[in-house]
């Protein structure tokens, strides 16, 4: 698959910004993004499950390589990296527009859609293809007031 370069800047993805929170099943996961600022926008996650955190993750998106690009590592709650040192998961945006960005794991055949459905709300939808069957996870976010 060839990728085009999509004119976009690192202020398009400020829709992200905020601290957010959500279901997914029996899981409770927040979202937390950094502004753009320094040449990255910066973010974090962690998923609750049974009152015990279960996964964290850190994000950046970052442009300085022509391509935007998403950036992902997983961590259990000691920190302790799921992915190799020095393999991190690289997302490569497919598509863009007002409050959606659109990311492509072409390797591990995943999509990461994020969309700003309203001010109040965001929402992230997993997409993976394995084995020919193809499913469709989304996490709906709420703005949090305090953190």
């Amino acid at each position: 698959m060839t990728w085009l370069l999509l004119a976009v800047a690192l202020t398009d993805f400020s829709f992200l910004a905020g601290a957010w929170k959500g279901e997914a099943g029996p899981s409770i996961v927040e979202e937390h993004w950094m502004a753009p600022e320094g040449g990255i926008m910066l973010g974090m996650s962690r998923e609750i499950r049974g009152g015990k955190t279960a996964v964290t993750e850190l994000c950046s998106i970052e442009t300085s390589s022509g391509a935007p690009l998403l950036i992902i590592r997983h961590f259990d709650s000691a920190l302790v990296a799921r992915e190799e040192k020095d393999k991190p998961l690289v997302f490569v945006l497919e598509s863009t527009g007002p409050g959606k960005a659109v990311f492509f794991h072409a390797e591990r055949s995943t999509r990461l859609t994020y969309e700003r459905a309203s001010e109040t709300e965001l929402v992230v939808t997993l997409e993976r293809e394995k084995d020919g069957k193809k499913s469709s996870l989304p996490f709906r976010y709420k703005r949090m007031t305090s953190q």
